[in-house]
């Protein structure tokens, strides 16, 4: 049986969601019915060894060191003929800009886009390049219902178009992590993890952290980078907490973070599908989220600890509750990880693309 083609196309092999499900399929898409090939459009990036050292057929087009987006397009092309794939699978805006100019040079080729947040942060102009995008695209995917509604809302599209596919991890490595030391210490340990922009609501974390009583002993570790790294550590600076707060930047070793972490908060702003909230519960850690990013992941109160989006109010009520009913939080974030064990399967996840696959035969 000849084996699909699969070309994945996204901006850079940063560590972000979308890049770490683009690896996610290029590790466990079936290997007898489909090869696959990532290529970037806009460089490297952390993850980047990471498909090398799972031996996948990755690819890195930077525009800036081959001198702009024409002459990335055509190293694009290059490869993309060279490999005759079947489907171009693209994530992201960079990945769907260049993907819309192979398709007008593969006709042939099908076309799946995801989507993999709601974006409300676009401007008006990529929103358009989007709504012209999406005219081409033979599948796309909303990684959320909410992402699935946002394109419905903004796109005018008619129901059924887009195909949600929930997102899901490989949650075998996270799983191996005892979860026996959590919240067993007086100091609670917490951490946030992801880029280091608006989006992730770090400066409401923060906050709240500055309001705290004095009774309530806590460190954080802020995992990621991003635009607005300085800015954090200043106004950490400013409320007077920044000693507690250690930055570490992009982490490719979080498996052994995780053992000195008891709390992950994540209070964004809007999320698709956060891959960072499946994986700390599949750790047992508790977590506290946002409505945002806790929608279709975490039930208050059950499974997590659930605040309103730029509540500093409720997050640090949130984090008292963390130190002073250890023992409750403790089964919230057992029972977080069952809950991760039976809904956030990678594999039940791939099957589900490659049906949209096997679709476009």
């Amino acid at each position: 049986m000849r084996k699909k083609k699969i070309l994945h196309i996204m901006p850079r092999y940063t560590t972000g969601g979308a890049e770490r499900l683009v690896l996610l399929y290029a590790k466990k898409l079936d290997k007898k019915k489909y090869k696959v090939r990532v290529a970037s459009t806009n460089g490297g990036g952390e993850l980047f060894a990471q498909f090398q050292q799972a031996n996948i057929d990755a690819h890195v087009v930077d525009r800036h060191s081959l001198g702009g987006r024409r002459k990335a397009y055509h190293k694009l092309l290059e490869i993309a003929e060279e490999f005759e794939p079947d489907i171009i699978h693209s994530h992201l805006f960079g990945g769907d800009l260049l993907a819309l100019t192979l398709k007008k040079k593969m006709p042939h080729v099908k076309w799946v886009s995801t989507v993999h947040n709601v974006r409300k942060q676009e401007s008006w102009l990529r929103r358009k390049i989007w709504g012209v995008i999406f005219t081409q695209v033979n599948n796309i995917i909303g990684v959320a219902k909410e992402v699935t509604s946002f394109l419905y809302a903004d796109y005018g599209f008619d129901a059924g178009t887009v195909q949600t596919i929930p997102n899901g991890v490989d949650l075998a490595p996270w799983l191996k992590l005892s979860d026996k030391s959590v919240l067993s210490e007086s100091t609670v340990r917490l951490a946030t993890i992801g880029r280091l922009e608006e989006q992730k609501g770090h400066t409401y974390l923060l906050k709240a952290l500055g309001t705290l009583p004095k009774e309530v002993n806590w460190t954080l570790d802020v995992y990621g980078d991003g635009s607005l790294a300085e800015p954090l550590q200043k106004e950490a600076e400013s409320l007077g907490i920044a000693k507690k707060i250690t930055w570490h930047g992009v982490s490719d070793q979080l498996a052994n973070a995780y053992k000195t972490i008891d709390v992950v908060v994540q209070p964004s702003l809007w999320e698709g599908m956060s891959l960072v909230m499946m994986e700390a519960m599949g750790t047992g850690r508790l977590v506290i989220a946002s409505q945002p990013a806790a929608v279709n992941l975490v039930k208050n109160g059950e499974t997590g600890i659930v605040v309103p989006e730029k509540d500093s109010a409720a997050l640090a009520a949130a984090i008292s509750d963390v130190h002073n009913k250890k023992r409750r939080m403790k089964r919230i974030a057992a029972a977080g990880r069952v809950y991760a064990k039976e809904h956030f399967s990678a594999e039940a996840h791939v099957a589900k693309i490659e049906a949209i696959y096997e679709q476009l035969s």
